[in-house]
């Protein structure tokens, strides 16, 4: 308040001298300093004055330096800021500029060294970390971006609080975000359920306004999460926020600025990359943990929510399609798949159909309902069967995909029909059982998949080349159980001899998809390191590059088997081969979803596809091909420096911006 009351006082006082007292501006070509609107060399009162002279008439002002508050109009916003700025406000004179410099806090301490370090890293509370005293995030508008801070602490600290402005350009306005706290996650054994695996990761994130305060033990490292979003209308440019860490005291011991750059150029607001996500466990968990149908479809809307708003579809909506409440996710722009009936485990609707017989009543009276609405149907989507091709000789498992295929024929004439394979060898070893339909005829697994289900869904592991398979396979805790030596010729559950007679996979999934077939590809527990997937036992490059190795896989859409396999409400371990992309709130009293890490890097993984599909059509495929080949070469070999990936994609951004400004 006294700085404010001697600036008006000084403004007073130059003010009667009139404007004669006042500097000429500096002449053209010389170089701009912002906020100096009077060209004297200096930021102080007289520039005020000069602006509010200029508003009123009556005196020239260098406008380029005037225009403090950057949107080409010198006015009072332009004086306040100004007058904002003398007195010591946070303020920026024109657009923010990225200071690479540490900062220091008012109460600064020593024992903790804060550095940035992007959203893949995955340290644990003992490593030994690197970073920035500042971050960076690039992004185009409807897109989200993240990074990670964090706090080392050599000497051991409790009450901490951590806090972030919102990021704001030079015009004031805002991007959302958030702040989240890393919340660190034993990989357990699925042998026995509790022996840890490798180091804690930092997969929870809840809001950091859940935790309070926390601590960090003498010696170890604690992380925190920040998100960034820019919709449709952000203005591009540079926003700043700053993040203060707080002692138990209050004192701000910790600052930092981070920075998001917003690119001149807008992703698809929707996702183009079709998914399916299980969260068929989640109906059981509320069964046992909700009072009633209605307090358990809320609940599942906003783990259902929680994926859509990260690009990502769980296969069944909050109601099955035939309820009228289904009507309005089938028409949400975010929803592009739900399940008619089928799924892994069972689905959200309790329908019983999946693994069995057609329920042709039920489903005949939802393609009556949806039939003529051609985007409801383009998104319905049957999972009938999952992963066929193991014991087939000893069930009657091609029957039944038969009969599945004959009657949704009959009731849901063009259905989309998905089953995801992990195998591929000769299926006539069953002839002596009898079996119907040509299962008699020498053919494999992929003949079978291509005749009874219309979305193509090999599991990543396939399209492995014989060479990379070998080396795969003979990797500790790769080898499937299943393929060796229970069929001679099995290499990673494929038959040598099928690909001596047909060719490679990827070359079979080629000729399905220009015959207009859909492709889409999975993962699972499997495959493991060194291949990628999102699962927690990979490293978060495997975890954004899968999607990288979509892209060059050309799939359409990608499923992925469950995203809420918890054995319990409160989750601090996830299994070895647990499904898991979302945690329950209920440890820190929320009655929703908790964000997980890996997510967040599908999502930016997903975005990334966006990038490269945009590049492809701008720039041409030639381009976007090398691009693609900073980052990934084939299905085990990629980048696993996280800055080789981002380097990528700043060349994607500066390459598209420039493009679409032309």
């Amino acid at each position: 308040m006294k700085k404010l009351i001697s600036l008006i006082l000084a403004l007073a006082l130059a003010l009667s001298f009139g404007p004669a007292a006042l500097a000429e501006v500096e002449p053209e070509g010389a170089p701009v300093v912002m906020g100096d609107a009077n060209g004297d060399g200096n930021i102080n009162a007289r520039d005020v004055i000069a602006v509010l002279l200029s508003i009123v008439g009556g005196y020239d002002i260098d406008a380029s330096a005037a225009d403090v508050v950057p949107d080409e109009v010198i006015n009072a916003r332009d004086a306040v800021r100004l007058m904002q700025y003398l007195v010591g406000h946070d303020v920026p004179l024109g657009d923010y500029k990225v200071d690479t410099e540490p900062q220091t806090a008012e109460a600064e301490d020593s024992s903790i060294d804060l550095v940035f370090v992007d959203s893949i890293a995955k340290n644990s509370p003992t490593a030994s970390v690197s970073g920035e005293p500042t971050f960076v995030m690039s992004l185009a508008r409807n897109e989200k971006e993240s990074c990670q801070v964090e706090l080392v602490d050599s000497v051991g600290h409790t009450g901490l609080t951590a806090s972030l402005t919102p990021f704001k350009n030079g015009r004031g306005e805002t991007l959302e975000s958030q702040l989240l706290y890393e919340d660190y996650i034993k990989i357990v054994s699925k042998n026995d359920g509790r022996t840890q695996i490798g180091d804690l990761i930092p997969d929870r994130l809840p809001p950091i306004e859940a935790i309070g305060a926390f601590k960090i033990d003498a010696g170890k490292l604690q992380g925190l999460y920040i998100e960034a979003a820019a919709d449709e209308n952000a203005r591009p440019g540079l926003y700043r926020a700053r993040l203060d860490i707080a002692d138990a005291n209050g004192d701000v011991i910790k600052t930092a600025f981070v920075y998001a750059k917003v690119w001149d150029f807008a992703i698809p607001k929707y996702s183009t990359i079709k998914s399916a996500i299980g969260m068929g466990f989640m109906d059981g968990w509320n069964r046992r943990t909700k009072t009633s149908t209605d307090d358990a479809v809320a609940h599942y809307i906003r783990y259902y929510e929680y994926l859509l708003d990260n690009r990502l579809n769980a296969w069944c909506m909050p109601y099955n399609p035939s309820d009228d409440r289904a009507d309005e996710w089938m028409s949400d722009p975010r929803v592009n798949t739900f399940l008619v009936a089928g799924g892994y485990a069972g689905d959200a609707y309790n329908n019983g159909m999946c693994g069995g017989a057609v329920d042709e009543e039920a489903v005949s009276a939802i393609y009556e309902k949806i039939k003529d609405n051609e985007d409801w149907m383009s998104k319905a989507l049957f999972y009938m069967t999952d992963e066929p091709g193991v014991y087939w000789e000893s069930h009657d498992k091609i029957g039944e995909l038969q009969s599945q295929k004959a009657a949704l024929d009959r009731c849901f004439p063009g259905a989309r029909i998905v089953i995801p394979f992990h195998v591929n060898f000769w299926q006539d070893q069953a002839t002596a059982q009898g079996l119907p339909g040509f299962m008699h005829e020498h053919k494999d697994v992929f003949y079978y998949m291509e005749n009874f289900s219309t979305v193509l869904c090999p599991c990543a592991r396939l399209f492995l080349s014989w060479e990379q398979a070998d080396m795969v396979s003979a990797l500790p805790d790769n080898d499937v159980i299943y393929a060796r030596g229970y069929y001679p010729n099995l290499l990673y559950g494929r038959d040598t001899e099928v690909e001596d007679t047909y060719g490679p996979m990827t070359d079979r999934v080629e000729a399905f998809r220009n015959k207009g077939g859909e492709v889409w590809w999975y993962t699972a527990n499997t495959p493991r390191p060194p291949m990628a997937n999102i699962s927690q036992r990979s490293t978060g490059m495997m975890n954004r590059v899968m999607f990288w190795l979509q892209f060059d896989l050309g799939a359409d859409g990608y499923l992925y088997w469950a995203s809420e396999d918890w054995p319990s409400k409160k989750r601090n371990s996830i299994g070895e081969d647990g499904g898991v992309l979302v945690y329950p709130g209920d440890d820190f009293g929320i009655d929703g979803p908790v964000a997980c890490q890996r997510t967040g890097i599908a999502r930016d993984g997903l975005e990334d596809i966006e990038y490269l599909k945009m590049a492809k059509e701008l720039l041409g495929e030639e381009f976007a091909e090398s691009i693609l080949r900073r980052v990934v070469t084939d299905m085990v070999t990629f980048a696993d420096d996280s800055a080789v990936l981002a380097e990528a994609r700043e060349a994607l951004g500066e390459a598209l911006e420039a493009a679409l400004a032309e």
